[in-house]
């Protein structure tokens, strides 16, 4: 994750991107879709965080304080905040076993991709900013 950070950022950047042309049966694996640059620097941070949770003790009350400050980062959009949460799954759902690592690592980046995406989704229903 940290060592190869930009080819798994922009494959993951997909997600927000634009599908490929010609249309091909099977949307997750395009090779021609088009990544979103402006995408590329909050999917960076949000890979960081995931590679930080996993490198620390659990502590959700300092967790929810990181996810409220990425939720504020992505300046209180939902459309923005949905994008980066298709990006996290669009990763989640693409990790390989045992092609791109062993099954309790993979295990256990699925669980991180997933559990932030869910919290940035609760952090962006639950901010009266974001409840037009």
């Amino acid at each position: 994750l940290i060592h190869n950070a930009e080819n798994i950022v922009s494959f993951a950047s997909r997600a927000a991107g634009t599908p490929g042309f010609p249309a091909t049966a099977a949307p997750l694996a395009d090779p021609l879709a088009a990544i979103n640059q402006d995408a590329i620097p909050i999917v960076d941070i949000l890979l960081r965080h995931v590679a930080v949770a996993l490198l620390s003790p659990r502590n959700d009350d300092k967790e929810s304080e990181k996810v409220s400050e990425v939720a504020k980062m992505l300046s209180d959009d939902r459309e923005t905040i949905k994008a980066m949460v298709n990006c996290l799954d669009y990763l989640r759902v693409r990790i390989g076993i045992p092609r791109d690592m062993q099954y309790p690592a993979a295990r256990e980046l699925k669980i991180e991709l997933l559990r932030l995406a869910k919290l940035l989704l609760n952090k962006s229903s639950s901010s009266p900013l974001l409840s037009n």
